[in-house]
C-alpha cells in the first residue's frame, strides 16, 4: 500500500469513519500507526482560548510596537537530516507546531491580558497602583486580584480590607467582594470583606453597594452600609471615618466590638495566635484604641485589665483566661 493511501486509511480509522474491511488493513501494532495516533490524541486535548475582537486588536497593536525587537526562530530538522521515519518525522513536526502555537498564545495572552494578584500577610500593609492609575491600600491579610490591562468595566476582586482612591473614568469601577458589588465612577472608599460580611464606608463621592441579587443602596460621603451573608445591604448610616479608617494610620479602633472580632483583628495585625480559654469569654464587647507600634503584650494587658482577665504565652500562642483560673 502506498504511503499516502496508508495515511488516508489511518486518518479514517482514527476519526472513526472507516469500515470493518478498512480497519482490518491496519497493523495497529506498527510504529507508524502509534505515532500518528499519539499526534491525533494530543491535538484533541489542546484547546486554544477564544478572545474577543477587542483583545486581538489590542494585542495586534502591541505586537506592532514590538516589531523592532529580535525574535528567536525554532528550526526543525528536515526529513533528510533525521533518523526518524517519514511518518515519525511528520508526527513530531505536527506535535511541535501544535504545542509551540498553543504555548506561545498562552504566553502572549498571559503577558498582556493576565491577572495580577497582590496579597498581604498578617502584620503587613501595602499600597498598589492599578492599570488606570487608581490607588489601593491593602490592610493585613488581604488579597486583591485584577487584570493587567482593564478592558471596559474596571473590575477587581477583594478578600480582606482595602481603601480605594479611584481615578475618574468613562467606565465604571467595580469591586467584587464575596458576592457583593461596589460600583463607582471615581471616588474614595473603604471595603472590608471578612467572614461573609462586607462593610463599605465612603470618604468622598458616591458609591453603589449591591448584593448578588442586585438589591442596592447608594452611599454618600461619611456613610456606610453592610451586606451580611448575601442579605440586602443595610440602610445607609453615618460613620466616624476617623475611627473606621484608623488602620491606614496604624491605629486599631474598636467601638462596642465583640471580643472574638477584636481577637481576630489582633491576630491579623500582629501576626500572632490568640485563644480564649473559655467560650464564655467571647460574650463581651470592647471599646478601646490601640496603636500598631504597641506590642501585642501591651495590648493584651490593657484588654485583660478591662475584663479582669489574664493571659499567658504557651508555644507561641497567647491564651486568655479568667484571673481566677
Amino acid at each position: 500500500m502506498k504511503k499516502h493511501s496508508l495515511f488516508d486509511l489511518i486518518a479514517k480509522v482514527l476519526s472513526k469513519n472507516s469500515s470493518a474491511e478498512e480497519s482490518c488493513q491496519i497493523d495497529f501494532s506498527a510504529q507508524e500507526f502509534r505515532d500518528l495516533q499519539n499526534v491525533w490524541e494530543w491535538s484533541d486535548r489542546i484547546k486554544a482560548p477564544n478572545p474577543s475582537a477587542e483583545s486581538w486588536e489590542k494585542l495586534y497593536q502591541r505586537m506592532q510596537a514590538e516589531e523592532s525587537k529580535q525574535a528567536t526562530i525554532l528550526k526543525l530538522p528536515t526529513p533528510a537530516a533525521t533518523p526518524l521515519s517519514r511518518v515519525a518525522y511528520w508526527a513530531v513536526r505536527i506535535a511541535a507546531v501544535l504545542l509551540i502555537t498553543t504555548l506561545s498564545f498562552w504566553a502572549v495572552q498571559n503577558y498582556f491580558f493576565g491577572e495580577v494578584v497582590v496579597e498581604t500577610k498578617n502584620g503587613e500593609r501595602r499600597t498598589t497602583l492599578l492599570p488606570d492609575g487608581s490607588q489601593v491600600e491593602l490592610n493585613a491579610a488581604t488579597r486583591l486580584q485584577y487584570a493587567k490591562d482593564f478592558q471596559g468595566v474596571r473590575n477587581v476582586d477583594l478578600a480582606g480590607e482595602a481603601f480605594f482612591q479611584v481615578q475618574p473614568g468613562s467606565e465604571p469601577f467595580v469591586v467584587n467582594a464575596d458576592g457583593a458589588k461596589v460600583r463607582v465612577l471615581g471616588t474614595s472608599f473603604d471595603v472590608q470583606s471578612r467572614d461573609h460580611t462586607i462593610a463599605v464606608a465612603v470618604a468622598s463621592g458616591r458609591v453603589s453597594l449591591a448584593n448578588n441579587e442586585n438589591r442596592e443602596v447608594i452611599l454618600q460621603k461619611g456613610e456606610m452600609s453592610r451586606v451580611e451573608m448575601s442579605q440586602p445591604p443595610s440602610a445607609p448610616e453615618r460613620v466616624n471615618l476617623d475611627e473606621f479608617l484608623a488602620w491606614r494610620e496604624g491605629r486599631l479602633e474598636f467601638l462596642r466590638t465583640p471580643i472574638n472580632v477584636v481577637m481576630a483583628e489582633l491576630q491579623r495585625q500582629f501576626d500572632v495566635t490568640i485563644k480564649l480559654a473559655h467560650p464564655g469569654l467571647g460574650k463581651v464587647t470592647l471599646t478601646a484604641s490601640f496603636h500598631a507600634d504597641q506590642s501585642i503584650q501591651e495590648v493584651l494587658t490593657a484588654i485583660c485589665l478591662t475584663f479582669d482577665w489574664k493571659f499567658r504565652e504557651s508555644k507561641d500562642v497567647f491564651i486568655i483566661e479568667n484571673r481566677s483560673d
